[in-house]
């Protein structure tokens, strides 16, 4: 095992400070928005299957590390507000598909500009302590 060096574990703190930042921040800019940090999450994972078509509640869960019925019910709200639809596989009616509506697509757009140029920041900031 490589032993740590001090560069190391401050870069470390630096990349994990930065992102619980981050975090606050990207919550905050989705509350102003109407919607949560979660459920730009989910419209990432969405998106990110929507060529297929082929995006699943188990898809979702898997992004986001959570339990199947936490993303049922979470997809739920979402659909409630207009950010995705849901719709049964027509193979196998026991799989549900989502798409992004149009407010979707435009606030998961609207979030991720500013986040993507949040964590390139981040990411050049930290990358030269945590490497070697």
């Amino acid at each position: 095992m490589r032993r740590l060096t001090n560069r190391n574990l401050i870069g470390l703190l630096g990349a994990r400070t930065a992102l619980a930042g981050f975090t606050r921040a990207a919550e905050r800019e989705a509350r102003a928005v109407g919607t949560t940090h979660a459920q730009h999450h989910v419209m990432l994972a969405v998106h990110a299957g929507a060529d297929q078509d082929d995006v699943t509640v188990k898809d979702v869960a898997s992004a986001l590390g959570v339990t199947g019925p936490s993303a049922v019910e979470l997809i739920a709200r979402m659909v409630e507000a207009g950010l995705i639809d849901r719709h049964n596989d027509p193979l196998d009616g026991r799989i549900t598909r989502l798409r992004l509506t149009g407010l979707g697509r435009r606030l998961m757009h609207q979030l991720s500009t500013t986040h993507l140029t949040r964590l390139r920041t981040l990411h050049r900031v930290n990358l030269q302590l945590l490497s070697d």
